[in-house]
């Protein structure tokens, strides 16, 4: 019992770190109980040592590879579903009675058909399934990340930015570049990002990111770039506005931080007063272009 009592005790201690007591929200996966199951894989052996030799051990023997045998073989048909995402999604689907978590994963499914260069088809499946499910939060989730964006640039303004074929690649930048600035990757959240604008330079979203990302690290300058692009690109949907609006205050903050108070004063006041697509040079209020020309 002192033995059993503390292989117990070891595995609570080795469960600890996999609880979720420090992150919110938290989703346990099955993988976090492997190493804590080595502690009772360790009493269990320990138990069949104590059995008297002679029949009772054979027997506990026996059952315990029918077991092993049970579990290769289960491991083995589960392993098949995981080839692809795809494949393991519908064997999902097949498995449960949940409508909710159902139609989340028909969604992603389109999500993954949207960013294996299915634009159209996966985009329209993911619409299709926002329409049936509109209260469903992973629904409505999926389908924010692949809705459609500002045009690319102005010769491709009739096509949306999802259509353009290296654009499933660069929302996929943006996604790991959020990510990794979840956990703390700075300068790889602002690798993808660069990789992002790079493969769609009218990436709204993605330059709205980085910008922000950027004078929040002290380096307005190079930030400054992306609000003047964002000038020139002139999306005006709700969020890239809102967004905006916070870019050009932390802009304007980082400015001051560095001692460049007409710089400072120059964002805050500046307004696009007009486009000039043929030099692709965005022109601001004549007052503010000295400063912002610095």
């Amino acid at each position: 019992m002192p033995f059993a009592g503390a292989c117990w005790i070891g595995y609570l201690l080795l469960l600890a770190p996999n609880l979720g007591l420090m992150g919110h929200p938290y989703t346990a996966a099955d993988r976090y109980g492997y190493l804590p199951g080595a502690a009772l894989a360790a009493a269990l052996g320990f138990a069949l040592v104590r059995i008297p030799r002679g029949f009772w051990r054979v027997l506990a023997g026996a059952a315990c590879a029918a077991a092993a045998a049970a579990c290769a073989c289960r491991s083995v048909a589960e392993a098949r579903t995981w080839r692809d995402s795809a494949t393991r999604m519908r064997r999902l689907e097949a498995g449960t009675d949940d409508a909710d978590l159902r139609a989340i994963l028909v969604a992603r499914e389109a999500k993954l058909r949207f960013l294996s260069g299915d634009v159209r088809e996966g985009r329209a499946d993911a619409w299709r399934e926002r329409q049936r499910y509109p209260g469903v939060g992973g629904v409505l989730l999926v389908w924010r990340e692949i809705a459609p964006a500002s045009p690319l640039s102005p010769d491709v303004a009739a096509r949306r930015l999802q259509e353009w074929p290296a654009a499933p690649w660069a929302c996929l930048h943006k996604q790991v570049a959020a990510e990794e600035l979840a956990n703390g990757g700075i300068g790889e959240a602002l690798d993808h990002l660069d990789a992002a604008v790079a493969l769609a330079p009218a990436y709204s979203e993605a330059r709205l990111r980085r910008g922000l990302l950027l004078a929040s690290i002290g380096r307005p300058g190079e930030a400054l770039h992306d609000w003047l692009a964002l000038e020139w690109i002139g999306d005006r949907s709700a969020p890239v506005v809102a967004g905006n609006r916070l870019l050009t205050a932390q802009l304007a903050a980082a400015y001051r931080a560095q001692g460049e108070a007409a710089l400072a004063e120059g964002v805050s006041t500046a307004r696009p007063i007009s486009v000039l697509h043929s030099f692709n040079v965005p022109a601001v209020a004549p007052a503010t272009s000295a400063a912002l020309s610095r």
